[in-house]
């Protein structure tokens, strides 16, 4: 059997059909192998609890959707990390769910232990209406791709919706296809084969 690119996906978005879709979906027309997407507004992932389970075990105590990426994590070789601007910070939803992956940090901080071994590469997708800043939210997604195990490789930013919908920012939706081309080239190069379509 042969494999191909597998892309992991965090989409921050509520509307299946806004704007932070619509340059996802720009990036994933143009991105090899496979792509699975938790959707942070339809998942049923709940938000840590601070129950300290992981400060001494490599798991996380709570049983829900988020074992499922806890069990095939290694297998990622990119991370896109995709959000509305809300409240000058990535969606709430959002939020609750990489909260999760305080098991990460707990296991490098507590016991010296690496539990994501597999490097990725990791994309940055923000929207948002009204020159909203995006410094802030780029701040926590690269904690969250740090604990990872993900190296940002570039970021996709439209951010006046309210006047330029995204389907009509060029800059924007050029830069989702040049990051998507970039992951797939950096997967040929470190496999020494295609990602596969």
């Amino acid at each position: 059997m042969v494999s191909s690119m597998k892309t992991l996906v965090f989409n921050g978005s509520p509307n299946n059909s806004g704007e932070t879709m619509t340059i996802l979906n720009e990036m994933r027309k143009h991105l090899h192998g496979e792509a699975d997407i938790v959707e942070a507004y339809r998942s049923h992932i709940s938000p840590c609890i601070d129950c300290r389970h992981c400060w001494t075990n490599d798991e996380c105590a709570i049983q829900d959707d988020m074992q499922q990426i806890y069990d095939n994590i290694d297998k990622y070789d990119n991370v896109i990390l995709a959000s509305p601007i809300h409240f000058t910070e990535l969606s709430g939803m959002l939020l609750t769910v990489t909260s999760r992956l305080q098991m990460y940090w707990c296991a490098e901080f507590f016991r010296g232990t690496t539990l994501i071994k597999n490097k990725k590469n990791a994309v940055l997708i923000l929207t948002g209406g009204g020159g909203a800043s995006p410094a802030k939210p780029l701040s926590t997604a690269k904690n969250i791709f740090r604990h990872l195990n993900a190296e940002l490789i570039g970021q996709v930013y439209s951010l006046s919706t309210n006047d330029i919908p995204a389907k009509d920012d060029r800059a924007a939706m050029e830069k989702a296809k040049a990051l998507a081309l970039e992951l797939n080239e950096r997967y040929a190069l470190k496999t020494g084969k295609p990602g596969l379509t």
